[in-house]
């Protein structure tokens, strides 16, 4: 879902992002589905060759370098104009692990490329005139609104639109009405929803901040004891747990208020949030049922911040860990 690409900082004096709709569509792309790569100590250098663009764009690219998603890169830095030839520019992006690396007119004048999209395996280099042809941000865009077959492979699906989100998040919360519910229906029979969600979590060799709301009766309740001896007893205990999980909260909210404010299931990766049908179930230990499938920036969803603010303040009771 998250698309990783790269363009080097001499990319941002070219006249063509001064035309709105490049810019914009670029621009746009890196907001919902990107992550730029580029070394830390060269943003102050980027920052800089911003100012070559009109005054009326600079602001939008300014922000963009302050709010969007970007990642140091792990490997040696070159300016695309230092590259011989598109297969240096191919080398280039493999060996950083790169998927895209965009280009401007005068990069592609000197490589002496051809116009348009290049494609090979897994990358991609793509002209700046050409950005719309991009073969991986159009597949993270026709993911946005793509439902969950049934019989899917739950590691694929956890491949295709998860985990290049969860790579590049420290928190996630989940809002999910019956998890606590089949979480009962789980314990002691089967590998949990919250196991296989956490041994998922471990590939991206990370640590997060785990909170989840669901309807989980009140406190002291066999629920509530059934619950937290899990937590306690089992799950804290799985040889997965400890290199991933930071930090663990569980919270109970009314039943109505679910009704009111959160049908839908919601999980959401820092700032990005999935609205998902069956919610934490798709990770239970069963064959996959048809799921709908929505993914977006949470700051563009006034359901999932209300249902959040009023759970987070009506809480009966939290367990943290």
């Amino acid at each position: 879902m998250i698309n990783d690409f790269h363009f080097s900082h001499e990319f941002l004096s070219c006249s063509a992002l001064n035309i709105s709709v490049i810019s914009d569509a670029i621009l746009d792309s890196w907001l919902n589905f990107g992550c730029l790569i580029a070394p830390v100590d060269k943003l102050k250098e980027y920052k800089e060759w911003i100012e070559y663009q009109e005054p009326k764009l600079i602001k939008k690219w300014s922000n963009a370098f302050s709010y969007n998603l970007i990642e140091s890169m792990s490997g040696a830095y070159k300016n695309v104009s230092e590259l011989e030839n598109l297969e240096g520019c191919f080398n280039y992006i493999c060996d950083n692990n790169i998927p895209t690396l965009i280009i401007n007119e005068d990069e592609r004048t000197n490589l002496d490329v051809q116009c348009g999209s290049h494609l090979r395996e897994r990358t991609e280099v793509i002209n700046v005139n050409n950005f719309n042809e991009s073969v991986h941000f159009s597949n993270s865009k026709n993911l946005k609104n793509s439902g969950i077959l049934a019989q899917s492979d739950i590691d694929t699906v956890w491949r295709e639109r998860f985990y290049s989100l969860a790579n590049r998040t420290k928190k996630i919360l989940i809002i999910d009405r019956y998890f606590f519910k089949n979480l009962q229906e789980d314990i002691g029979c089967r590998k949990t929803s919250i196991e296989k969600f956490i041994d998922l979590l471990t590939l991206t060799g990370k640590k997060f901040s785990i909170d989840i709301y669901s309807v989980g009766d009140i406190k002291d309740g066999d629920l509530y004891n059934q619950i937290i001896n899990y937590i306690n007893l089992t799950l804290s205990k799985r040889p997965n747990y400890a290199s991933t999980v930071s930090h663990f909260q569980v919270n109970s909210c009314r039943d109505e208020l679910f009704r009111e404010r959160a049908h839908d299931r919601f999980l959401q990766f820092d700032n990005f949030t999935i609205q998902l049908g069956l919610g934490m179930a798709v990770f239970r230990s069963f064959p996959l049922s048809s799921c709908t499938f929505s993914f977006h920036r949470t700051e563009t969803d006034p359901i999932f911040n209300d249902a959040y603010s009023k759970m987070w303040k009506n809480c009966l009771w939290r367990y943290s860990c």
